[in-house]
């Protein structure tokens, strides 16, 4: 969370390294590194790391409210504002989001504070803490679309936390609140 770099443990060498695999620790929080260069990128708290079977690891962004993917050491950005990211690319804290954009394409969509990343079958599930939902992205089609959540913000986030959160006690997962 401090200093913007996602790294990897090397467990197969004799003596295991610390390895970057993205990111820098300059001041500025958005890039896309030089010819998309992940260790010459630039995240804002990156928070969460999936990596599927095939090695590609997929990234929240949270500060910059984006996904990003790498690819034999190669950075790009699956879903979320870029224009915005890069707007304010120079600018400290993170940047303020929306969750607009289902069922169109997720580059195009809005994200807001990913925090959470994982997949299954092609799908890419993104946990938003301030929209509150879970978002899922199709790795083939690159369709989002909104899984679960309403979007509300729940009484635990503004009183300093409480153990209720209200679901739908007969699963319907999009009025659900977290």
């Amino acid at each position: 969370f401090g200093n913007n770099q996602i790294r990897k443990i090397d467990v197969d060498s004799p003596t295991p390294q610390n390895v970057r695999v993205a990111g820098t620790n300059r001041s500025r929080h958005y890039s896309a590194g030089v010819n998309n260069d992940a260790l010459d990128a630039e995240l804002r708290h990156p928070e969460a790391v999936w990596v599927d079977n095939a090695g590609t690891a997929f990234i929240s962004d949270g500060g910059n409210n984006l996904i990003r993917k790498i690819v034999n050491g190669k950075i790009s950005t699956i879903a979320g504002d870029v224009a915005a990211a890069q707007a304010k690319a120079t600018t400290p804290g993170d940047l303020v989001g929306d969750s607009d954009g289902d069922g169109g394409q997720a580059i195009y969509a809005h994200l807001d504070k990913p925090r959470g990343v994982t997949g299954s079958a092609g799908k890419l599930y993104v946990a938003e803490e301030h929209g509150s939902r879970i978002r899922r992205i199709n790795l083939n089609t690159g369709g989002i679309d909104t899984v679960a959540g309403d979007g509300t913000i729940l009484e635990q986030r503004t009183n300093g936390g409480s153990l209720f959160i209200k679901g739908d006690p007969d699963g319907n997962a999009l009025e659900a609140q977290f």
